[in-house]
């Protein structure tokens, strides 16, 4: 009498193994994905620096005035961003200010340019005399409103939102250094261990 064979069948094998292949796709995507969102802050790093030089430009003007912002003419990093715009200094291309999970907006009616559409911080009240380790420019994941209170880690000053979460925070300083800041770990590296009391206009 023929002996009966052990394989499993087809079916089976499929209902036994589809758990493993789902969580191996699982991985791959994940692994992928944040491949690609990495691969993102430099191209968000290039526009920050692009955004920076429009408001250096700016500076060398007449209307030196409307290159840094100040409190009392500005309420929000959006409402600075677009005077910048408005005013010529910046090519009206708003999607300049969006980054990974920043939804960009495509127009170049600066009244429709809104906080869901840009990714930065400005650093308010600047002068001429402000040292150029002093950040003018940092990614919105960042939580604080004023330069007094980012100290220690940078880790622990970071959210989960948008556009970094905790993975990493862009910053623009006034000399023109770009950095990938989460590197750095520590805020005083970055400020060099000065006190700066400048508000942060948040988006």
């Amino acid at each position: 009498m023929a002996k009966k064979s052990k394989r499993s069948s087809p079916v089976i094998r499929i209902i036994v193994y589809s758990p493993l292949v789902l969580l191996i796709l699982v991985a791959i995507y994940l692994a992928v994905s944040k491949d690609m969102y990495i691969g993102q802050q430099p191209k968000v790093l290039n526009c920050g620096t692009r955004i920076f030089m429009s408001m250096f430009d700016c500076s060398l003007t007449p209307a030196a005035k409307d290159a840094w912002p100040s409190t009392t003419s500005y309420a929000t990093s959006t409402a600075f961003f677009s005077n910048l715009v408005t005013k010529g200094y910046l090519k009206p291309d708003f999607t300049v200010f969006a980054a990974p999970g920043i939804k960009p907006y495509t127009g170049s009616n600066a009244a429709q340019f809104r906080a869901e559409n840009n990714a930065w911080c400005v650093v308010a009240d600047l002068t001429g005399q402000s040292p150029d380790r002093m950040p003018v420019l940092i990614t919105c994941n960042m939580q604080a409103t004023n330069l007094a209170t980012l100290q220690g880690l940078i880790s622990d000053t970071l959210s989960d939102g948008p556009p970094f979460g905790h993975d990493n925070v862009l910053v623009v300083c006034k000399g023109g250094m770009a950095m990938n800041a989460k590197g750095v770990m520590d805020w005083s590296a970055i400020l060099d261990g000065k006190a700066f009391t400048n508000r942060i206009l948040r988006p």
